[in-house]
């Protein structure tokens, strides 16, 4: 996934009306690729403001050394979104338009990072944020890391919710073959019931959440971001990689 960000007083509204402006972005190929020929494809001219990683691009943004900022990081992405003044547009990589900054979803998941653990929890449930942001100080939120269109309704599979009593910690699963060898097998796990609902399969505007096991604290990790989890796997190796879970929604 591909995010364009922008002020929304640089006038224009959607990409197509930047033509001229500076686009900064990391030396990655593939975005470099992609801006290039998603430009082109709108006719949109633009200044390349390209620097060594995503941390200066964010940084030159911020300092107004460049009209539009390109990541593809969604949590850099979502963070954007939580503030006021910005537009954002998210592109898959075929360059169809996924969000437009105006889309809700059905279920909204919030993420902590609990510093007494080195897990992080995840909730679709608002009244339970504010009442972890409000009693757990050891609980740093990290915002709406993605969200969930998916129901029952349209086919959508549940994700079960379990505490592991040895841990501390939540677990999260879609399969119902992994739900049920849970409860049968480890009684450390206490079923807490469905947290949302979420896509078996990619459809062409959903996104892949990767799991990770941690070895060191025996906790599993989320998440939406192909950066992270490239980041993880090359820097973290006490993370093991588990593949896709199921498939999100952007929030």
């Amino acid at each position: 996934m591909y995010y364009f960000i922008w002020k929304n007083d640089l006038g224009p509204t959607t990409l197509s009306g930047l033509d001229g402006a500076s686009i900064a972005y990391a030396n990655d190929s593939d975005i470099a690729d992609f801006v290039s020929r998603k430009l082109i494809e709108l006719g949109v001219t633009y200044e390349p403001v390209v620097l060594d990683t995503v941390e200066q691009t964010v940084t030159a943004f911020d300092q107004q050394r460049a009209d539009v900022l390109v990541v593809s990081s969604s949590i850099i992405y979502e963070d954007y979104s939580n503030r006021t003044g910005y537009i954002e547009e998210a592109y898959n990589s075929t360059g169809t338009l996924i969000d437009d900054g105006s889309i809700s979803t059905e279920f909204e998941v919030y993420r902590f990072f609990n510093t007494e653990t080195g897990s992080h929890f995840y909730t679709s449930s608002a009244t339970e944020r504010d009442q972890v942001l409000q009693v757990f100080p050891q609980y740093q939120y990290e915002g709406n890391v993605f969200g969930s269109n998916a129901t029952v309704d349209n086919g959508g599979a549940a994700v079960h919710r379990f505490f592991n009593s040895e841990t501390g910690t939540h677990f999260y699963t879609a399969s119902q073959e992994e739900y049920e060898y849970i409860e049968t097998n480890l009684s450390n796990f206490a079923y807490e019931g469905i947290s949302y609902y979420a896509y078996e399969s990619e459809n062409g505007s959903n996104v892949a959440l990767y799991r990770f096991f941690n070895t060191d604290n025996g906790t599993h990790f989320f998440t939406t971001s192909a950066d992270e989890r490239d980041s993880i796997i090359n820097t973290l190796g006490h993370y093991n990689y588990e593949g896709v879970a199921y498939y999100v929604d952007f929030a």
